[in-house]
């Protein structure tokens, strides 16, 4: 009353009074209210999607009725397995440009380490002449080596080719190693850990079955070994053959004797099977004997001789002695014995290198259609038959008390932060409608 009549307060008189002071101060308020919903609903938002995602992550949990269960049991197997095929076979989504994971590794081992291993692999590197002229008196036997003869080259070949049996056994357990890390980090990379029987089940099912592909591969792979024993065929087309090795090992007899290759050797001759004898005891003439007798001169004051411990002269009469416990053949010292060595010795390269070479085309071969094809072809079905049974699906779902626990929060804060989200969206209109009443 007293605003209202006081004539200096006549022109602002509306606006004084408690009925003014209360209306003006729920304006300001609503207009601060009105500013700052814009920010509090976008960090509403933001703590529901986050709560959202958390709860993603957490998953649905484990359905209650049993149908749902084996559903679910069924859509985490068929994912496991395709995943499994996509690693193998270089389809992941996410690629890596860092180190090389899944097939390619695979590709690593039977390429760069199995295949390039086994093409290193030179048995006349590290034989001897004296273990070959060792190998072809042993093959002989008593009897004198009067021509080349074939059984030191098929016995020292057969040797040659049973020393690649383990390297093709252990191509077939690395690869056997490579797809279990595989299935061992898909296991990690998926939400399969939330339930710790099933992934443990899948993981031993995977085990189960890459041993099952495991074994036929480590018994194709020996037949394949047993099948290069089996027959040499020296009939082959890549084979050097009798008469080119014959050539090959005169040229090079020719080399250590300082003979041309268009002269003739006088020490020896062929005969209509392509064979070298020597023409007479007394027309052999020894390879590198001035060689060999200035080394017997030099030596001779620092060791015996081989003849010295064999038998000795004594007033004109030769006393013989008993041999010793290992005896070796001495290295070739006749044009003859050295052609022998040097044509068992291409013999022997050449058909090493074809047998080498099939194994390096066929092991990877039985490897890949034994263990890594068969995880596209049967992997799945495996894992249905060995888990999806309807007495130990629920048990598979099992989650970790902590797990569930941490979903119930989840929920209860989605839930909040959802009706939250929907009040103040509300507010702005109730304001709205408070300001025009």
């Amino acid at each position: 009353e007293f605003f209202r009549h006081h004539p200096a307060y006549a022109e602002v008189a509306a606006n004084c009074g408690t009925e003014a002071l209360g209306w003006t101060v729920s304006r300001i308020l609503g207009d601060h209210i009105a500013e700052l919903l814009p920010a509090l609903q976008d960090k509403l938002v933001a703590r529901k999607n986050d709560a959202a995602r958390e709860l993603a992550s957490l998953g649905d949990g484990r359905p209650d009725d049993p149908a749902g269960q084996a559903a679910m049991v069924l859509e985490k197997l068929h994912g496991y397995a395709a995943s499994f095929t996509k690693a193998v076979c270089g389809k992941n989504e996410d690629l890596n440009t860092t180190a090389l994971e899944g097939g390619a590794r695979i590709h690593y081992v039977l390429q760069d380490i199995f295949v390039k291993g086994l093409e290193s692999l030179d048995p006349t590197r590290a034989m001897s002449e004296e273990d070959i002229r060792t190998a072809i008196q042993n093959s002989a036997g008593t009897k004198a080596v009067l021509l080349l003869p074939e059984e030191p080259f098929e016995m020292l070949v057969k040797q040659a080719i049973k020393k690649m049996s383990d390297p093709c056994q252990k191509c077939a357990r690395l690869v056997h190693d490579e797809l279990a890390r595989i299935a061992r980090q898909l296991i990690g990379a998926t939400d399969m850990q939330r339930y710790p029987r099933l992934a443990q089940s899948v993981e031993d099912a995977t085990r189960d079955f890459l041993a099952e592909g495991l074994a036929p591969a480590e018994t194709m792979i020996a037949s394949l070994v047993d099948c290069q024993l089996a027959h040499i065929n020296t009939n082959h087309p890549e084979f050097v053959g009798g008469s080119k090795a014959l050539r090959l090992a005169q040229a090079e007899v020719g080399k250590r004797r300082g003979i041309g290759p268009g002269q003739e050797n006088d020490d020896s001759f062929e005969d209509a099977e392509g064979k070298v004898a020597s023409r007479s005891p007394g027309a052999r003439r020894a390879l590198g004997d001035a060689s060999a007798k200035t080394n017997a001169s030099s030596n001779s004051k620092k060791e015996p001789s081989k003849s010295e411990l064999l038998y000795s002269h004594e007033d004109g009469v030769v006393t013989l002695r008993e041999p010793p416990g290992k005896l070796q053949a001495s290295e070739p010292s006749t044009d003859e014995e050295m052609l022998q060595v040097f044509v068992t010795r291409i013999l022997l390269g050449s058909y090493y290198s074809i047998s080498r070479g099939i194994l390096t085309d066929t092991v990877p071969k039985a490897v890949m259609h034994f263990l890594v094809n068969s995880i596209a072809r049967g992997l799945q079905q495996h894992l249905i038959q060995s888990l999806y049974h309807p007495n130990v699906v629920s048990s598979l779902l099992t989650e970790h008390p902590e797990t569930e626990a941490k979903r119930v929060a989840a929920k209860a804060k989605f839930s909040a932060l959802s009706a939250a989200a929907a009040t103040v969206a509300t507010m702005p209109s109730e304001l709205a409608g408070a300001g025009a009443a």
